[in-house]
């Protein structure tokens, strides 16, 4: 590039860094426990209580790469498998991550954007909760901004080791989550379009360095389509992804479902505008050809082109995937959007003339993401751990359980040491007879209390079945823990 943006960093600027990503250690240090694990933590669980080997296939078979697990497991062999444990590495990953936001946002725009991007990051709900899951997508936002900081050095210096360290990085991160792909092909599409006056020649070689990484990891790529060829076949639905809005509003600021109410309705007046406003001024900078008043920089012009096109490809990607299959309407695959989001609400406030306009937007966004983050700390989560506790404190003698779930939760039982008979009961079974067979199938001769544990059990007949149509059980109460509920019947001697 001819021209960068302004990188000169201040004393008080750099401090203002570290005590950004200090006060981003310790919001997720201090919250690690707050919330017991959550449902598709359980199945990382279950993964790596199997073999090596055993475990990669299995994740490939599953729709997964295994570089998060293979990592974990090493990390839970020294460490072991209590809840803090499992979900350091995921803490770690945003503390990182933290720090990358404003590295990103340095090298695109300079040292003002990249710590309010940092700031973002650090109250985030949806990078909290990928700090706090024991998954994988905390990891991917961070080394996908990684690869992205080394690939735009390259851009630069075009110096070797910025290449190679994109390249290494770039392959840690397809191995840990194939949405990491769109990564590649966005710098890819910013090389081809958005380099200046370099020859057609010269921007089809830096695109084709770009794309390295995927050939690299050929050989797993391979072997996870090899696993999946049975898997799926869906017909194609062709339907509206009317959810992709929701999701792009949930990965900018955080999930408006824990409001609740009229909560929920006031949070999504003001944060649909809010989102849409923040990604006009991105084009509007971009068509203008300004920054705060000035002629854009081609350091800031193409800072702007790899915001659009890391961000907004895996919109794209996610929105075709959908027409084949809804089941990948999930803010999950949303992540590398969700991780450039910080650096994209900052760089287009920033770039206001006015800076009453300026801060107001970024001051909103900032008061947005704190009250997502804020309620989310608040609510009580899937209350998988306190149902798991309840039915602990019950004791065997006498109760039995049945849990009516999904096959992931139903791990909670042996995971928090719920010592009654449970039987599992799949909860989208949707036949009257199977439900009444599992139900008998879970009385022993001499039960006196049956605990149905439901997790999102309300597509599931199991609880309008048992409590007004098994006349062998009277119902007793329920006790709800977040998303989780223990419903208890006394077993009546059947005459």
């Amino acid at each position: 590039m001819k021209d960068q943006a302004n990188r000169i960093i201040t004393p008080r600027q750099r401090w203002a860094l570290i005590a950004i990503v200090l006060a981003a250690a310790a919001l997720r240090l201090s919250v690690i426990a707050h919330h017991g694990l959550r449902n598709n933590d359980f199945i990382t669980i279950r993964a790596i209580d199997l073999g090596w080997m055993e475990m990669v296939d299995q994740r490939l078979h599953q729709n997964h790469v295994p570089g998060y697990f293979l990592m974990l497991k090493a990390w839970t062999t020294m460490a072991g498998q209590g809840e803090v444990a499992l979900r350091l590495p995921s803490i770690a990953s945003g503390v990182l991550g933290v720090a990358t936001l404003f590295w990103v946002g340095l090298l695109l725009f300079g040292p003002e954007v990249g710590l309010i991007a940092a700031g973002l990051g650090m109250v985030s709900q949806q990078w909290l909760v990928a700090n706090l899951d024991v998954r994988m997508y905390g990891w991917t936002m961070t080394l996908g901004l990684l690869a992205l900081g080394c690939a735009w050095r390259w851009f630069e210096t075009n110096e070797r080791k910025w290449a190679t360290l994109y390249l290494v990085t770039m392959v840690l991160g397809i191995g840990t989550q194939l949405l990491l792909l769109s990564v590649p092909a966005a710098l890819a599409a910013v090389c081809v379009f958005n380099r200046g006056d370099l020859s057609w020649r010269r921007r089809l070689a830096a695109a084709a360095l770009m794309l390295t990484p995927i050939l690299a990891c050929v050989p797993l790529l391979l072997a996870w389509t090899h696993a999946q060829y049975k898997v799926g076949h869906d017909d194609w639905e062709f339907e509206i992804p009317g959810r992709a809005l929701r999701n792009l509003l949930i990965v900018a600021f955080g999930d408006y479902e824990v409001m609740g109410g009229t909560g929920k309705e006031i949070i999504r007046v003001v944060t649909f505008p809010l989102l849409g406003v923040s990604l006009l001024l991105l084009l509007w900078h971009r068509l203008q050809g300004r920054w705060q008043g000035q002629p854009l920089t081609e350091g800031r012009r193409l800072g702007l082109a790899t915001v659009a096109w890391v961000g907004g490809l895996p919109i794209i990607m996610v929105v075709l995937a959908s027409l084949k299959s809804n089941s990948v309407d999930e803010t999950r695959y949303l992540c590398v959007t969700g991780a450039m989001m910080p650096v994209a609400l900052a760089a287009g406030w920033w770039g206001c003339r006015s800076p009453h306009v300026r801060w107001a937007g970024i001051g909103l966004c900032i008061v947005m993401m704190l009250a997502h983050t804020a309620m989310h700390l608040w609510g009580q989560g899937d209350g998988i751990r306190e149902a798991m506790f309840h039915l602990r404190s019950l004791g065997p003698e006498g109760n039995v359980s049945l849990a009516v779930s999904s096959s992931a939760s139903m791990n909670a039982f042996d995971y928090y040491g719920v010592t009654m008979p449970m039987t599992p009961m799949d909860r989208e079974e949707l036949s009257d007879e199977e439900v009444w067979a599992t139900c008998q199938a879970a009385i022993r001769d001499d039960t006196e209390f049956l605990h149905v544990f439901m997790f999102h059990g309300d597509d599931s007949p199991a609880p309008t079945l048992l409590r007004y149509r098994t006349p062998w059980l009277e119902h007793v109460g329920f006790e709800t823990f977040g998303d989780s509920r223990v419903t208890t019947y006394r077993v009546l001697p059947v005459e």
